[in-house]
């Protein structure tokens, strides 16, 4: 190590000496700047005392510049390194704090400047004496570069050039004629006590001279070359402790070693202080040619808030060193600093994984097989449009199932859909024909904002000799699935819907932003106590943006079934499977493109973390079939190895779903029998998560609320059942009447505090205080069903429209395409994120205008995805499930038809 020192002293001189040459040329320029151009003598006729006072600022000017640089770099070392003594502080390796370069280039510099000033001005009173003393202050500073020995002649020496401010101040006051006042005299004691003690002559004063070094009052720890860096310190603490071969190659000094020449490299590329990952590239450039490893040591602690953070240190050692080395290194580190002392540190020095598998490969030719049908079709749709467009024949679509019912004065909103809903299935029995949008007609009403009646176009395939075929090529026209992406339905009373979706998704990108980046790591943790607690209430509460999704799923799924069974009846095998049939190849392609964009997007040394890490990517490779059944949020039985983490809410809202027709039925047969049944789902629910508490002892934000109550069906059914209680009421009110004013107010009073509550009642946690017993029972049961209360009551009264300003600005135009595109957004917003952080170089320094920056390219990234995954597999997907269902209807129409011809 001591050889390691060596070099680090080596690079440090060539540091030094550049600097010097250019502070000489600086000092210079500012004393010949001011001695041709400013007039400092009262007479500038008067060129000696004009000379004299330009040196004279020179030299002020480097004395205040020397000493501010000194006490900073003297409290740096004491305040922040801790030497245990003054050998120590002498002997000690410490690496990389730019302030005795910084001196030594400023002083050195100036000792130049101010021979060659004085050897050029004729005017200058620079005796022999003068070019002595210059002289030997430029030799002892080279002299201590080299030599630890000359720190006492150094010592001396700077001590007595601390008396240089002292002697300014004296020349000042006698210029001024303040010759005799009672400043000039307490000066004039403290410069003699600092020049005339400290000559070298008097060496029986060093001991007075080492008590001041101590204490900081002194030049050299300004000046110093001693290395700092608390890893190098480390290694050469802990040298014995280490394995013999691990040992043997960090001896810089052995000619055999055969890391010998990448030593300096090595302590180069790891990081010095703890949330420092060092540089990754060059620790690989290396590695190759010296057989070296690039390890990233972290420890993870969970703060009451919920947060898991991390601190860490990147690590370029030799491959001869094993992980009891890394660790027996780094808790000498830690217990140099302030860090707390958690669990074991978790060491990981797999590379990331560069190359595809072969599930890359399906990926890719998977890719290409769907581009290729999307070019085919988006190419025989265009060519049939411009040739044949003046023979289209135009009707009224009914709606689709991705649209929103119309309502008019005259209809219900529940009349609307499922008028809607019978007129959809209708023409999908249309055997000659398929349906696509009339885009002139949408193309104006999305450039002009206007809502009116969605026109159709059915193109006629009587006279081909291929009709499927062409129905088929047209369920992947990018140009007619662009324009549904886009489409803007018909305004409707339930548009409000897309607003509130639209900014829950927001909501989970924000608080995703923050939370990948504190998993990742921050640069300085510290800066979080820059922020209150009240600040990242909203945005931490991302449980409750998922119940908001979990109450508009069971809201739509009861109001549209339950209307359509009392006009008829519903087919439930297709009830059930039409959502996995919608959902699934969205979700596994993403599934894929996760798992393998992931090798071929990323490097670095948070990439490996990212990979095989908890929660990482490959996680996918052994538990992607439990997303596929929807049961991933039961197996594997820890939350953070799930395939995809964030997806549980597909899962929850799927099993949910697969629960509904029960309710439904009930719902249908006996209203007042389905709000029974609806109370005792909530109450058992409450029970269910009371005894998770009081029987289990699970907390909040942690691992068994994580992996019991988090994800799991039967403890989120609060803002299902609540979204089933707001359709039934909105089923069961009387059109013709309004409720009063009144009953408005009271409301929006319960409902929003409601809201609010559980938002900000962890503040208390938060300021980690911690809770009682009884606080975490009560707000673990009661968070959620507080949360899911409020919002159907608001929720209520925004879609019986009677508050038109919140229901106006939730139903702009805006949030259709936003909310349309949600799927896809939920699907890929995390790795997006996830992309963006785990690629960078090192910790992240944390600001909040950094991140919330982040988080507009997050947005922006997200929906452009989504928006890819729309037009290749989600909206071809609905189309196909419309011409599957219209081939069908027409083969049994048909079949009927030919029955009826024999009977």
């Amino acid at each position: 190590m001591e050889d390691v020192g060596e070099a680090l002293r080596e690079q440090q001189r060539l540091w030094s000496y550049g600097g010097c040459g250019i502070a000489t040329v600086a000092w210079c320029l500012l004393f010949w700047g001011l001695y041709l151009f400013v007039p400092l003598s009262p007479s500038v006729w008067d060129k000696q005392a004009y000379s004299s006072a330009c040196h004279r600022i020179v030299a002020g000017f480097h004395g205040l510049v020397s000493t501010a640089l000194a006490l900073w770099s003297s409290w740096r070392f004491f305040c922040v390194s801790h030497p245990s003594d003054f050998v120590d502080a002498v002997n000690s390796l410490r690496y990389s704090d730019p302030t005795q370069e910084y001196v030594i280039a400023v002083t050195l510099g100036y000792f130049i400047a101010d021979i060659i000033v004085n050897a050029t001005d004729k005017h200058a009173k620079f005796g022999i004496t003068d070019y002595f003393h210059h002289i030997l202050c430029g030799v002892e500073y080279v002299i201590i570069l080299y030599y630890s020995w000359a720190l006492i002649i150094h010592i001396l020496l700077q001590t007595n050039e601390m008396s240089t401010p002292f002697l300014h101040i004296g020349w000042f006051l006698d210029h001024n004629r303040k010759n005799g006042t009672a400043l000039f005299h307490v000066n004039t004691v403290v410069f003699s006590v600092l020049f005339y003690s400290t000559v070298p002559k008097w060496l029986p004063v060093f001991a007075c001279t080492e008590l001041i070094t101590y204490c900081g009052l002194q030049f050299y720890f300004a000046y110093r070359i001693i290395i700092s860096g608390g890893l190098v310190k480390s290694i050469s603490d802990v040298i014995d402790e280490l394995t013999p071969q691990c040992a043997d190659a960090w001896d810089a000094g052995n000619a055999s070693n055969p890391w010998q020449p990448a030593v300096l490299e090595m302590i180069k590329a790891s990081g010095k202080d703890f949330n420092d990952a060092g540089n990754f590239r060059d620790c690989h450039n290396i590695a190759d040619t010296y057989n070296i490893t690039y390890c990233l040591v972290e420890e993870y602690y969970h703060q009451s808030d919920g947060i898991t953070r991390n601190f860490g240190i990147g690590m370029c050692f030799p491959s001869a060193c094993n992980a009891s080395d890394y660790a027996i290194v780094y808790t000498h580190l830690r217990a140099l600093t302030n860090c707390p002392n958690t669990t074991n540190p978790h060491i990981d020095c797999r590379k990331a994984m560069d190359h595809l598998t072969a599930w890359g490969y399906i990926l890719l030719g998977l890719v290409i097989a769907l581009l290729i049908i999307h070019i085919i079709g988006t190419t025989r749709d265009a060519l049939f449009y411009l040739s044949d467009r003046h023979n289209h024949e135009t009707q009224v679509q009914a709606i689709v199932d991705t649209k929103i019912p119309v309502a008019t004065s005259s209809t219900s909103i529940e009349d609307a859909v499922v008028d809607n809903m019978m007129a959809y299935e209708s023409t999908s029995a249309t055997s000659k024909g398929t349906v696509y949008v009339d885009w002139d007609s949408l193309e104006k009403r999305a450039l002009l904002g206007s809502h009116g009646s969605t026109t159709t176009t059915t193109t006629n395939y009587s006279n081909d000799k291929h009709p499927s075929l062409y129905q088929f090529l047209d369920c992947f026209s990018l140009r007619i699935n662009f324009w549904k992406m886009l489409e803007i339905s018909s305004h409707s009373s339930l548009d409000a819907c897309n607003g509130v979706r639209a900014l829950a998704m927001l909501w989970i990108i924000t608080g995703n932003t923050f939370v990948v980046l504190f998993r990742v790591g921050i640069a300085d943790p510290s800066v979080l106590t820059q922020y209150t607690p009240f600040a990242f209430q909203i945005i931490f509460s991302l449980e409750f943006a998922v119940d908001t999704f979990l109450f508009l799923s069971g809201f739509l799924v009861a109001f549209l079934t339950i209307s359509k069974l009392l006009r008829g009846s519903v087919n439930w095998a297709l009830f059930l499977l039409q959502r996995p049939w919608r959902l699934l190849p969205s979700y596994a392609l993403c599934i894929l493109g996760y798992t393998q964009l992931s090798i071929l997007l990323g490097n670095g040394p948070f990439w490996a973390k990212f990979q095989y890490g908890i929660p990482g990517v490959f996680q996918c490779v052994d538990y992607f079939w439990t997303n596929l059944l929807y049961i991933n949020n039961f197996y594997p039985t820890k939350f953070y190895e799930q395939c995809m983490g964030w997806t549980w809410y597909l899962a929850v809202d799927m099993q949910l779903y697969l629960f509904s027709p029960l309710l439904i039925i009930v719902f249908a047969k006996k209203v007042k029998l389905g709000y029974i049944v609806s109370i005792v789902v909530i109450l058992l629910n409450i029970c269910y998560l009371l005894t998770l508490s009081l029987a289990f002892n699970v907390k909040l934000f942690t691992l068994k609320w994580l992996d019991w109550a988090c994800d799991k069906p039967f403890a989120r059914t609060f803002p299902y059942i609540s979204g089933f209680l707001v359709a039934a009421l909105l089923l069961q009110r009387d059109k013709r009447q309004s409720r009063s004013k009144r009953a408005i107010i009271l409301t929006w009073v319960i409902g929003v505090p409601l809201m609010i509550l559980p938002l900000f009642g962890k503040l208390h946690l938060f300021m980690g205080h911690g809770w009682s017993y009884t606080e975490n029972a009560l707000y673990l049961s009661l968070a959620s069903c507080s949360w899911s209360i409020g919002l159907g009551l608001v929720m209520y009264s925004i879609l019986c429209g009677e508050v038109k300003i919140v229901e106006n600005v939730l139903a702009i135009t805006l949030w259709v395409p936003l909310a349309r595109l949600n799927y896809g957004a939920y699907l890929v917003h995390s790795w997006m994120i996830s992309f963006a952080y785990y690629k960078v170089e090192n910790y992240t320094d944390f600001t909040m205008y950094s991140t919330l920056y982040n988080f507009f390219g997050h947005v922006v990234m997200t929906y452009l995805v989504a928006a890819f995954v729309f037009l290749l597999v989600e909206q071809p997907v609905l189309n196909l499930e419309g011409f599957i269902r219209a081939r069908w209807e027409a083969r049994k129409n048909s079949s009927r038809a030919t029955t009826a011809s024999w009977s």
